[in-house]
């Protein structure tokens, strides 16, 4: 029987995008450790252990990590030289590219790994989260090569082409014109408007992302598919009052690369 968490469902406001937040990251952290049972907490840990991996990337690079991720910054060390505490697929990407430059060339590799590994190992909100999240990256990705003339293949060199959505992307490489999947078919009007604005994306792609959730979860108010939701939702929205024109190329830089 499926945990129902009335307490911390109606304790959790409702947030819209641009308003501000009446916490932070931090404390709904907090809520979530107090009140989750551990294997719902496990749930949210696959949410959250996209950031892990963008961190682990931040420390190769020397960058900024988020606050969004399971593991602090000494965690996060100690997991990468211990090679512990970290998926299987993870440990074995890290023993496959021993050097950091070897690790941020192939990151795109490990990021794949995350979408479908943990993809196929959840179920309900989180599964079709993760498809979600992998299924607009890589239709934008796709988009993004097309107006750059840019090879498409050679974009996508570390998925498997195989798989039906890269097949019914790489379809259109050599078309004129190219149409989305039809669950990603907003995104083509969106590229097109705000394509030549780095911040304008990421703005409309934090506002897709956010509507899209409500779409993703059932309607019940005080399931862990609805504070998983909550989370995500969240995270864009903190992310989104943080935004500037300089954040906003880096974003559409990285998740391309990811993508890629």
């Amino acid at each position: 029987m499926k945990s129902k968490y009335y307490y911390l469902a109606a304790s959790l406001p409702l947030i819209e995008l641009g308003s501000p937040l009446p916490f932070h990251f931090k404390m709904l952290r907090h809520f979530l450790r107090e009140n989750l049972k551990l294997a719902d907490m496990e749930k949210v840990g696959t949410i959250r252990r996209y950031y892990d991996l963008k961190n682990m990337r931040a420390l190769w690079t020397n960058g900024i990590l988020l606050p969004y991720g399971n593991l602090n910054a000494s965690e996060l060390e100690e997991a990468v030289t211990s090679k512990s505490l970290l998926p299987e697929y993870v440990t074995d990407f890290l023993m496959r590219y021993p050097e950091t430059s070897e690790r941020i060339e192939a990151f795109p590799v490990l990021i794949k790994e995350y979408y479908e590994k943990e993809s196929e190992l959840s179920a309900g909100f989180v599964k079709e989260y993760l498809l979600f999240e992998r299924g607009w990256r890589l239709t934008l990705a796709a988009f993004r090569a097309r107006s750059q003339g840019r090879d498409l293949l050679k974009e996508f060199q570390y998925e498997n082409t195989q798989d039906p959505l890269v097949m019914q992307l790489l379809l259109f490489k050599e078309s004129k014109s190219f149409e989305p999947p039809t669950e990603f078919a907003g995104l083509k009007p969106l590229y097109e408007m705000h394509g030549n604005s780095p911040l304008e994306l990421h703005q409309a792609l934090c506002e897709f992302r956010f509507r899209t959730i409500e779409d993703l979860v059932e309607l019940d108010t005080f399931s862990i598919d609805r504070i998983c939701a909550f989370l995500v939702q969240f995270i864009i929205a903190e992310r989104y009052l943080d935004l500037d024109r300089h954040k906003g190329i880096k974003f559409i830089d990285s998740f391309t690369k990811e993508a890629s």
